[in-house]
């Protein structure tokens, strides 16, 4: 069974990407059956939500709420010198502690 497009566009930080696919999020944010036409992605932590001013809000303060400078997980790829990607298989990222 095929599940109809949800989201019509994602925001993930500067990019708009525009969806082919069918999203699984909550739907309390996504309704069923509805095009919901933004979603807005924290590129830091990756909270969403379908609100533009919540969302502008959290980038406001992602510097000190999201203080994460990458994705979180393992790190598979990084560029060391020009063109240069190396393969770092399962090597976790500096992350900074969290407070609660």
């Amino acid at each position: 069974m095929a599940y109809p497009r949800n989201v019509d566009h994602v925001i993930f930080g500067p990019y708009d990407i525009t969806t082919w696919f069918y999203s699984p999020y909550p739907e309390e944010l996504v309704p069923a059956g509805q095009l919901t036409p933004k979603l807005y992605v924290c590129q830091r932590c990756f909270k969403y939500t379908t609100n533009e001013k919540g969302a502008a809000a959290h980038q406001a303060i992602s510097v000190s709420k999201c203080n994460l400078t990458s994705p979180p997980g393992l790190l598979q790829a990084a560029e060391r010198a020009a063109g240069d990607a190396s393969i770092l298989k399962g090597q976790r990222p500096h992350l900074p502690a969290r407070r609660s």
